[in-house]
């Protein structure tokens, strides 16, 4: 049976610009203890590992060695996401994190979460360790009656912000930078495109940024995602993303330099 198969829970890696395959086999070979494969994906290779120790002593080879490639975390490192209904929205994010910090609670951060119009909902969408499954147990905060749910799952193509593909994130993306505004292998704040001139897409070569919904490479993914899945979820269920939260409330920890 493929490894694939078996294997669900470890994630794939996809490996960008290997010109030599038997040389890498080679380097990488003494890396690997258990069993493997590779899916030659035209532009990529896809590794797949049957243990988790392989993923973690791969990526760390890759990351080591500037080897360009993409991955997802493994789902035992993945944090707890939740979300807490029927707190004022008078309450601060800050004042959350102290609560549940009082409560002993490992939090990462607290984020409120606002309505289509942009105005605050009683709902606020935390980050815990991945220890912290007592949390659905309380059932008050701030002496307020609290309701605690898993946070359902997004179900957007997401877009990494540092290579601009599609179908996974900056945070295990170890490929160079490309810019959203040009063609460039650059991040878009270090762009010097005259403001003035259109935005050419990396991904299409059109003219439009590379995370416009239009993108004919995106709805190219897109349909293909909806053709594989069986069906859409029900639409009066009430999403609310497990996205990068931009503004959430972490603490501030000081580094050494």
């Amino acid at each position: 049976m493929d490894i694939e198969e078996v294997n669900q829970k470890i994630p794939s890696l996809y490996i960008y610009e290997i010109n030599d395959y038997i040389a890498f086999l080679n380097e990488i070979s003494p890396v690997i203890t258990a069993d493997f494969n590779f899916h030659n994906k035209n532009i990529f290779l896809k590794l797949n590992l049957s243990i988790v120790d392989d993923f973690r002593s791969v990526t760390k080879y890759f990351s080591e060695n500037n080897i360009k490639y993409h991955t997802y975390q493994l789902p035992e490192d993945r944090n707890i996401s939740i979300i807490i209904r029927n707190l004022p929205t008078s309450i601060f994010e800050a004042e959350i994190f102290v609560e549940l910090s009082d409560l002993k609670f490992n939090v990462t951060s607290v984020t409120r979460q606002q309505n289509r119009h942009k105005s605050p909902i009683p709902i606020v969408a935390v980050i815990l360790d991945k220890s912290e499954k007592n949390i659905f147990s309380l059932d008050r905060l701030l002496q307020c009656i609290i309701m605690v749910e898993n946070r359902k799952t997004d179900n957007s193509i997401p877009q990494c912000q540092n290579c601009q593909r599609f179908n996974h994130t900056k945070n295990f993306c170890k490929l160079p930078p490309r810019c959203i505004k040009c063609p460039e292998q650059h991040h878009y704040s270090e762009c010097t495109k005259d403001i003035n001139s259109p935005p050419t897409c990396v991904n299409c070569n059109e003219n439009h940024p590379a995370n416009y919904k239009g993108c004919k490479i995106y709805k190219q993914i897109k349909n293909h995602s909806k053709a594989k899945s069986h069906k859409d979820p029900p639409k009066h269920l009430q999403i609310i993303p497990e996205s990068k939260e931009q503004n959430a409330f972490q603490p501030y920890i000081r580094t050494q330099q």
